[in-house]
């Protein structure tokens, strides 16, 4: 039997990240075409793009919890002779929370701060917030990074310095992204996820 090598490993991490990244797409414009819709007063379609949406989040999810799994080596872990049996059925458990880890190797610099959202600002910041801003990457309908406060709720953004940074809610949407725009603006970085 063959062991997976890094090299597959990560071959994997990256196409999850892709179709990852995708979906976060693919949901920005169906909550624009929503929100067109509410403004056209078509409630018709705007009830079919909340539809349509709901069921790209449920599905987002998923491949976000198997993203993860693969990450924590799924395939690479010993096999256990018993399968655990649930402790409770239906029951969703929250896992824990998850940080990054974004070293910039061309300038020797590792961010890891206490939560994933501010390792991800810091990182936008060593990115620089001018650069990133042009290329007008949206989370939730709202501008990615902007000199002006965007959304009422002050938990969905970070205030660093004259910028807020709206930052995506899952910890892997949030690599993606860095990975994303890392891949743009051609400056090398690695993200983890601990």
């Amino acid at each position: 039997m063959q062991v997976l090598t890094e090299k597959d490993n990560q071959k994997v991490a990256d196409v999850f990240n892709a179709v990852i990244s995708e979906l976060n797409r693919i949901a920005d414009d169906m909550k624009m075409a929503m929100a067109n819709a509410a403004m056209e007063g078509d409630f018709e379609k705007m009830d079919a793009a909340k539809f349509s949406a709901l069921q790209l989040k449920s599905f987002a999810e998923n491949v976000t919890a198997l993203s993860t799994h693969w990450e924590k080596g799924i395939f690479n872990a010993p096999v256990s002779e018993k399968m655990p049996q649930p402790t409770s059925l239906g029951v969703r458990t929250k896992g824990s929370p998850t940080r990054l880890r974004v070293t910039f190797p061309n300038i020797n610099k590792e961010i890891q701060s206490r939560t994933a959202a501010q390792t991800f600002a810091e990182s936008l910041r060593i990115l620089k917030f001018e650069h990133v801003a042009k290329l007008n990457k949206q989370v939730a309908g709202y501008p990615l990074v902007s000199q002006t406060e965007f959304i009422p709720d002050p938990n969905r953004y970070l205030k660093c310095g004259d910028w807020y940074v709206n930052f995506p809610s899952s910890t892997q949407y949030k690599k993606s992204f860095l990975e994303e725009i890392s891949a743009v603006l051609k400056i090398p970085l690695r993200v983890d996820v601990v």
